[in-house]
């Protein structure tokens, strides 16, 4: 089975972002964006739960992704807080996490590819 990667996420360490505007990502000077390639629709999926009786927000994300570069897969894992940028098939560019709230991710390595997790809370409510 061949997998079509046709989506690409962008994707940096909260430390190394300088600002995030409107065309996208800036990372601070001499930190670069991380581009990886992904099989699936980058749609992250609300998780709404609740604790203590207290609303508590969550989004998820699974990536299926190209076999990583070590030197990334060493970077992206443990639920390194990160800021994405997500490019759709359909053109569209979504920047999610920010500096205050980022998503955390976590690589999980298989055979032919990887997996990344993303996932991002909150006690109120995530755009």
């Amino acid at each position: 089975m061949n997998i079509q990667f046709d989506n690409r996420i962008e994707i940096i360490p909260r430390e190394d972002v300088d600002s995030i505007t409107e065309e996208g990502i800036v990372p601070v000077s001499g930190k670069n964006l991380d581009a990886i390639l992904a099989e699936n629709d980058l749609v992250p999926t609300d998780t709404p739960d609740e604790i203590n009786g207290n609303p508590y927000y969550g989004q998820s994300l699974k990536i299926v992704t190209h076999k990583l570069e070590p030197t990334l897969a060493m970077k992206y894992r443990n639920r390194r807080p990160v800021i994405v940028q997500l490019h759709r098939s359909d053109n569209t560019i979504l920047i999610w996490g920010d500096p205050e709230i980022p998503v955390r991710v976590t690589f999980t390595p298989y055979p032919g590819h990887d997996v990344l997790e993303l996932t991002r809370n909150s006690t109120t409510p995530l755009l």
